[in-house]
């Protein structure tokens, strides 16, 4: 499992590191949660109705509240960061941390030699890619983010 737990930019920032994840999740099948994505999980389906944002999609009953989605969201980052501050691990919890310069190329050898699937992974850092299944798995991803209805109505109105 991946938990994705620090936001980064706005909407189109935050669709970038999402999809790369995405598409990495659905590679390797695994599931993928989005703690940071709570300001925006009103305006596409499955994240609208999933009180943590995951990939493949996983139905909430009822309409997960805004004020509980962003309390979850800043509590994990909070935890995430003090964990990885005074370097206490779980051997089954792994943080990926990298800062705005770097890069962690999901689908190269040495990330994939050293990921475990057995273990959680919590995501702080944006430019985690995985061109190679973003593009191999775009019909997934694109799906994935489909508007709700309300908007759907306004897009096709527009058009």
């Amino acid at each position: 499992m991946m938990i994705i737990t620090q936001k980064y930019g706005q909407l189109g920032n935050r669709l970038i590191l999402f999809s790369h994840l995405i598409a990495f999740a659905h590679a390797h099948k695994i599931t993928l949660a989005n703690l940071a994505f709570d300001e925006y999980a009103d305006l596409f389906q499955p994240t609208s109705r999933d009180l943590f944002c995951r990939y493949p999609p996983h139905p909430y009953q009822g309409k997960p509240s805004k004020i509980l989605r962003q309390l979850m969201g800043r509590w994990a980052n909070f935890l995430v960061t003090m964990l990885s501050k005074i370097k206490v691990f779980n051997r089954g919890l792994k943080i990926l941390r990298i800062d705005s310069q770097q890069d962690c190329l999901l689908d190269s050898d040495d990330f994939l030699s050293q990921f475990d699937h057995q273990k959680t992974y919590c995501i702080q850092g944006f430019r985690f890619r995985d061109e190679s299944n973003l593009i191999k798995y775009a019909d997934q991803v694109r799906d994935y983010f489909t508007p709700v209805e309300h908007h759907q109505n306004k897009i096709k109105t527009l058009i």
